[in-house]
């Protein structure tokens, strides 16, 4: 939101739930528009918010009809959250999602020269990303870590792996990193996919214990005005389309 808008609570409490236009983008020849609104995680995930979130989608459906839009996407956890409430019945973001993981995998183990067949642990496997990303990943030693129904974080967690080259797939959300650390080794590298990227301290950590930190930026395109942060110079995957030429941006952290 301080990206786009100014930080006063007028502004802030006006587009609580209201989108409004904060730019455009280009992917692939194509043009996008993309809005923005001020709540956060924490409002989307209270219960006596659902009638904001049915009366935000209606708007961004209404936006999407005006604007003869072939088609609209959620960013972050929205499409998520949307989807669970029954909001909306179907989840666009998803296969980009997924492919762009996929891809993002694959150019890590390119780039820190690991063989095809090293084992994967994902970060959020049981949720609805993180599921679908485990069953595309069948026929590789992949390992499903979730704080979801565990009751302490070493319970699903491949200690036995210790000291072989690894990857850890971050797509749970933000802050349940910082639990894993102490459990990360040298030869095990990060790739993030959570919104927002991991903190200068939390990069700053897993570097004294583990091995490169990656953060999955999105999709090769062009924003105006560009994404923030560790974002730029790319659009999200969940804001993005999906084709058979996508290309995904990683940006190094550390």
């Amino acid at each position: 939101m301080e990206s786009y808008g100014f930080p006063s609570l007028n502004y802030i409490k006006t587009y609580k739930w209201t989108p409004f236009l904060a730019g455009f983008l280009i992917q692939d020849g194509k043009l996008g528009l993309k809005f923005f609104i001020s709540s956060n995680e924490d409002d989307f995930y209270q219960a006596d918010n659902k009638e904001n979130l049915i009366q935000f989608a209606s708007r961004v459906e209404i936006i999407c009809q005006i604007s003869g839009a072939a088609q609209k996407t959620f960013a972050g956890v929205l499409p998520g959250v949307l989807y669970k409430n029954r909001i909306i019945r179907s989840m666009s973001e998803t296969e980009v999602v997924i492919e762009s993981i996929l891809k993002g995998i694959l150019k890590v183990q390119n780039q820190e020269g690991y063989i095809r067949d090293i084992p994967l642990i994902v970060l959020g496997g049981n949720g609805f990303i993180g599921r679908r990303v485990i069953r595309q990943l069948k026929d590789r030693e992949v390992y499903c870590v979730d704080l979801e129904g565990e009751e302490h974080v070493s319970y699903s967690w491949p200690a036995h792996l210790k000291g072989r080259e690894a990857i850890l797939i971050n797509i749970s959300r933000k802050f349940v990193l910082s639990n894993y650390i102490p459990q990360v080794w040298t030869e095990l590298v990060l790739l993030n996919e959570v919104y927002p990227e991991p903190s200068p301290k939390e990069v700053e950590s897993y570097k004294e214990k583990g091995g490169s930190v990656y953060h999955l930026a999105g999709v090769k395109g062009r924003a105006y005005p560009s994404f923030p942060k560790a974002y730029s110079g790319a659009i999200p995957c969940s804001a993005a389309w999906m084709n058979q030429d996508i290309e995904v941006v990683l940006k190094k952290l550390a």
